[in-house]
């Protein structure tokens, strides 16, 4: 009786119910690429610190939303396996970012701040000493793999989309993010871009990673955030965004 529609039913005289749908928050799970340590030129930012700040950034928006947010960190990639070092399970609220940034400044030796959100030459500089004391506690050990080796997608929650934080310099890039789509999760990844520089060495590794960048969005149905840290890390993704929508 407390679910019949009773002002449909006096005015037409139908007895009808009313359905409700429990309303879940969204789950989301960046997974940091946190294999490689290569900078685009001397004193800038290196891989994991541009991965770091993309994730914490981007997981900040989603917890302001509401949206439950989780992370994982990648350290290895073999054959037919991917390590991970570090997992945070989905959450929601302000303690959540705070997590996340211990698990980043823990596994990666990365330190994200509030900073301005144009990242260059001047984010290497606002991280100053927390960098640098970060990096010297980065060793061997922590990039192999931790205890018992664990599938990727053995840390992400079933139904969670994921956000795949990678500079795309390697096919071990490409294939997580193949295994992440087959296994169904709606896949985003977001690229910094180290391949700026004007050698004949950094020309062909541009080349490369425009066709891992193609290969990703091709028939993986992977969507692409390709962002150069000379701009806001936003406009970035906003003009994906755009792309999108059409």
């Amino acid at each position: 009786a407390s679910r019949v529609d009773w002002n449909r039913y006096a005015s037409t005289g139908e007895l009808t119910t009313v359905t409700y749908r429990e309303s879940k928050a969204a789950t989301v799970v960046f997974v940091v690429d946190g294999r490689i340590d290569r900078r685009a030129a001397p004193g800038d930012p290196d891989a994991r610190d541009l991965c770091g700040y993309a994730a914490v950034r981007l997981a900040d928006d989603l917890l302001d939303q509401g949206t439950q947010v989780g992370a994982s960190v990648i350290s290895a990639a073999g054959a037919d396996f991917f390590g991970t070092d570090g997992t945070l399970a989905p959450a929601t609220g302000t303690e959540q970012s705070l997590r996340l940034r211990a698990l980043l400044r823990t596994k990666l030796g990365v330190t994200v701040d509030d900073l301005d959100t144009t990242v260059g030459r001047s984010f290497a500089a606002a991280t100053g000493d927390a960098d640098a004391a970060g990096r010297s506690g980065r060793s061997a050990g922590s990039r192999g793999l931790p205890g018992g080796r664990r599938r990727l997608t053995d840390e992400v929650p079933a139904g969670a989309q994921v956000v795949f934080v990678s500079p795309l310099l390697d096919d071990d890039a490409v294939r997580a993010v193949e295994r992440l789509v087959a296994h169904e999760h709606a896949t985003t990844v977001v690229s910094p871009d180290l391949t700026g520089g004007e050698s004949a060495g950094t020309a062909v590794e541009r080349l490369r990673r425009a066709a891992r960048v193609r290969s990703v969005t091709g028939a993986r149905r992977a969507r692409v955030v390709d962002w150069s840290p000379d701009e806001p890390l936003q406009v970035a993704v906003d003009r994906a965004g755009a792309r999108w929508e059409r």
